[in-house]
């Protein structure tokens, strides 16, 4: 079976903050707070993840930031392949989707 490239997301804690600046705009200090308890190690693209998922709403961010983290990976990173990808598939077609989540999630952490 051919190999799926599947991009990885690099996330730091500036783009924590610019993102949660767009997306919690009345929230920002509280959004971050929740963030703080988790964006340690590494874990800031687990916290891109859940503010994604979230769409500016903080009870939803306490719900992803909750939830076990490779849930909150997949379903934000790469919702299509969640959606789509069950059963045997042509490698082109799985890279197909893994390419279009991958815009679709640079076009909503580069806005």
């Amino acid at each position: 079976m051919a190999e799926i490239n599947q991009p990885i997301p690099k996330v730091t804690r500036a783009d924590l903050e610019r993102i949660a600046r767009r997306d919690f705009p009345s929230n920002f200090e509280q959004a971050m707070s929740k963030l703080d308890c988790h964006a340690t190690n590494g874990h800031e693209r687990f916290c891109a993840a859940a503010m994604k998922l979230a769409r500016g709403d903080v009870k939803r961010l306490d719900h992803y930031l909750s939830q076990d983290f490779r849930d909150t990976l997949a379903n934000a990173e790469y919702p299509g392949y969640m959606d789509q990808v069950a059963g045997p598939r042509q490698p082109s077609e799985v890279q197909r989707i893994v390419d279009s989540d991958w815009e679709q999630y640079q076009e909503w952490f580069n806005k």
